[in-house]
């Protein structure tokens, strides 16, 4: 998916500050490649995305419709859903990744989170943590959790113990609103909230490696509601690619990134 990895210096201050789409849309830093665009079930409120092989699993927010769905991609049509695991009432579902052969899910504001077989979405146990859940991702044996400001949280995937906190800069600066979190290739890539923009972050340092801007792909589907927004990384590898999507989107979008 990258070649030629190397680290960069962005002069770009109004992206720094603000996440600018202006900015970003001048200078991009990465570079993409659309590969496919494939249908799929506009509902979910798009809170985490992961694949095991050519499963796809997904989490969708929203306190009372909070829930997980294992789709398998190779069927037609935007796959088949095996699966779906509803949570209680008060939880509003977050990020997820697939640790050790188990689905690791996330609430927002209650603390908690489960461990979730694949095969049947059974829960095999609940953990707790503090403060809130947004993305999660594993990174080299840890869970690495995001809580929408500019820190990283790694955890002990034993039991979730905080081992650290690393903070997100970009020459200097701090990059805020991390959402939801994917790890493929050596890199955390990160969705920024209320925006187009995902950042691809070094996991020992912090400093972001790179910006990607999807503005084209949001505009295609935000349809005037605000809350449309991008979110959701998933790294395929059979195909090399990263899939994407957003909040009640209509379509997930295969695409390849290349590093200058």
């Amino acid at each position: 998916m990258f070649s030629n990895l190397r680290h960069h210096v962005f002069y770009c201050l109004t992206a720094l500050m603000l996440l600018s789409k202006p900015c970003l849309s001048a200078a991009p830093a990465l570079e993409y490649k659309l590969v496919d665009s494939i249908s799929r079930d506009p509902r979910p409120f798009t809170q985490g995305l992961e694949f095991d092989g050519d499963f796809l699993f997904e989490s969708s927010g929203l306190r009372g419709k909070s829930y997980l769905i294992k789709i398998d991609i190779s069927q037609p049509r935007g796959g088949k859903v095996l699966w779906q695991r509803s949570l209680p009432a008060r939880y509003f579902a977050e990020g997820l990744t697939q640790f050790d052969k188990y689905i690791y899910l996330l609430s927002w504001q209650q603390q908690t989170g489960w461990i979730i077989r694949p095969d049947n979405g059974a829960v095999e146990r609940q953990f707790a943590y503090r403060g809130q859940g947004w993305g999660l991702a594993a990174v080299d044996g840890k869970l690495v959790r995001s809580d929408g400001s500019d820190s990283l949280f790694f955890h002990s995937a034993d039991n979730f113990e905080l081992i650290k906190k690393l903070s997100v800069k970009w020459d200097g600066k701090p990059v805020t609103r991390l959402n939801e979190l994917e790890y493929a290739e050596g890199l955390i890539w990160a969705n920024i909230w209320q925006s187009s923009v995902i950042v691809a972050i070094e996991p020992d340092s912090g400093q972001v490696a790179g910006w990607l801007d999807l503005s084209e792909l949001s505009e295609r589907e935000a349809m005037g509601d605000r809350d449309n927004v991008l979110n959701g990384i998933a790294y395929h590898q059979a195909s090399d690619t990263l899939w994407v999507t957003g909040k009640r989107w209509a379509h997930y979008y295969k695409i390849k990134v290349r590093l200058p």
